[in-house]
């Protein structure tokens, strides 16, 4: 994407806390969220998107269904220009990926 500065931030489940306490994760972006299956041992992959990711992401961690996923990625904006276009494009793209 053009004319976007961003920021990924990547990291285990078990730091989910101290992850959380990145400022920047209080604004709109998308979030992958990794594991693997318990039954099959493929591997799982969630990805959404959210106006406060580090809001969504607790929500996440609290859901026995979803207690599947060890590892989480966010990408939001590093200088708050990141659109709900952008966010909309950067989660199809992961979508993409994920299915590959």
């Amino acid at each position: 994407m053009s004319n976007w500065t961003g920021k990924a931030i990547a990291g285990p489940r078990s730091d989910l806390d101290d992850f959380l306490t990145r400022p920047e994760l209080s604004s709109p972006g998308v979030y992958l969220l990794r594991g693997t299956d318990s039954e099959s041992g493929d591997p799982v992959f969630y990805i959404g998107e959210a106006e406060d990711v580090s809001k969504r992401l607790k929500q996440h961690a609290k859901n026995e269904e979803k207690d599947y996923w060890i590892h989480t990625s966010a990408f939001v904006s590093k200088d708050d220009n990141l659109t709900k276009a952008h966010i909309r494009y950067i989660e199809g793209k992961l979508i993409v990926c994920c299915l590959r």
